[in-house]
């Protein structure tokens, strides 16, 4: 095989190992965990807007970012997992958030339940 011959197969073995990834998509309880946990991340943060625009369509709609911001109060959590997400629909799920913050000096832990719902093909907070 020629040098001609060889760069073909290269090209064509390149071609097929970057066309041929198989992509798995998420189930609906992996996409809400990442989505709350990047909205906890935000207000952990103190990033209002970025966790204001993980808010269903219909939240932001009824409550505008300064409503939502003068809600919020930042500095407060000081730490957020979601433990676990469970689906009760196709487009329902509930996340349930281990929220971090001070109490009286004492760090607490309590569990946050926040509903997300499936619109326009993507998982949003329906709870504020």
């Amino acid at each position: 095989m020629g040098k001609l011959g060889r760069a073909l197969v290269g090209v064509l073995v390149l071609a097929c190992m970057t066309g041929c990834v198989t992509v798995v998509p998420q189930s609906a309880e992996e996409q809400v965990r990442r989505r709350a946990q990047e909205r906890w991340d935000a207000l952990v943060a103190g990033n209002v807007e970025a966790a204001y625009a993980l808010l269903s369509p219909g939240a932001r709609q009824a409550r505008s970012l300064p409503t939502y911001r003068a809600m919020i109060k930042t500095g407060f959590w000081r730490r957020a997992v979601v433990d676990r997400v469970e689906c009760q629909s196709s487009e329902k799920c509930k996340a349930v958030v281990m929220v971090e913050y001070l109490h009286r000096g004492m760090l607490v832990s309590t569990p946050f339940f926040e509903d997300w719902v499936l619109a326009d093909r993507e998982w949003w907070a329906a709870t504020n």
